[in-house]
Formats: C-alpha cells, sequence, structure tokens
C-alpha cells in the first residue's frame, strides 16, 4: 500500500468522522504511543541508497502506524476497530497493512451491526426506526448500516 493509497483512505475515514451526527459507540482514543523502529544490527558499511531506503522502510512503518492509530480514534470506532488496530499496531507491517485494507472495514462493520442491534434495543427508539435497523441487520450491507447510523435514522423520523 502506497502512500498516497494510506492518506486518502485516512482522510476519508476522518472526514467521514466529522460528518458523524449519531451516537458514538463507546468512543476513545488510543493511548499507546507508536513505538519508535530500532536500528538493526549491520556487518558490512551501508551505502548512502541503503540508507536512504532504511529510512524509507521506517517512513512506511511509520506511516501505516499514524493512520491506524487514527482510524481507532474516530468518535464512532467501537470495540472490534480499537482491538483489531491495536493487535495490527502490535504486529508486522504486513499485518498492518492488512488491517488498512480489509481489517478496518470488517471491524467497523461488526462495530455497526452492535450499534443497531443497540438501537433497536433503547426504549426511546421510534418503530419506524426499529424497523429498519432490523431490516439492514437482515441485509449486512456495511456501507448501508453505516449511512443509517450516521444520517439515515434521522431521515426515516424526520
Amino acid at each position: 500500500m502506497t502512500r498516497t493509497a494510506i492518506s486518502a483512505a485516512v482522510t476519508v475515514a476522518a472526514a467521514t468522522a466529522l460528518t458523524v451526527t449519531g451516537p458514538a459507540l463507546a468512543a476513545g482514543t488510543a493511548s499507546a504511543a507508536p513505538a519508535s523502529p530500532t536500528p538493526s544490527a549491520v556487518s558490512a558499511p551501508l551505502s548512502v541508497s541503503a540508507v536512504a531506503d532504511d529510512e524509507d522502510d521506517v517512513n512506511d512503518v511509520n506511516d501505516l502506524r499514524v493512520a491506524i492509530v487514527q482510524l481507532i480514534s474516530l468518535p464512532y470506532a467501537g470495540s472490534e476497530v480499537r482491538e483489531k488496530g491495536r493487535a495490527a499496531l502490535d504486529g508486522t507491517v504486513e499485518e498492518m497493512r492488512a488491517f488498512l485494507e480489509t481489517g478496518y472495514r470488517l471491524a467497523q462493520a461488526q462495530d455497526d451491526r452492535v450499534a443497531l442491534a443497540q438501537l433497536i434495543s433503547r426504549p426511546e427508539t421510534p418503530p419506524e426506526v426499529r424497523a429498519a435497523a432490523i431490516q439492514l441487520l437482515k441485509t449486512s450491507d456495511p456501507e448501508e448500516m453505516r449511512r443509517f447510523l450516521e444520517t439515515g435514522q434521522y431521515e426515516v423520523t424526520g
């Protein structure tokens, strides 16, 4: 995953976070600061290009860490996103990339299912919103669940 792709993914997620008007699901922030990488032992002198490559690798890892921390810090990031994100931060570079490419969306979909179930169970939830949320849980469309939690639940009653 390139820096541009990571930046684009984080920008989209952060922009979505700024437009969220629905209730946050177990909102929290990531308190763990990313660990700084330690230089590896080198048996031969490094060339200038090797040093530049090492710096690029460190920058790429740091970019991945920043992207993950930003995602798990979003106001609607639930327990699944935070758990999977923290596991990715503790994992390998490949695990961090996998979380950013697919793991985040899967974890967010699970958190959204929980948010819908909570919305359904609240006594003050209007019957129209409850029926729409139940229907969404049956279809399990992640994009529709997210849209409903952000704005759709208010459109049903409005």
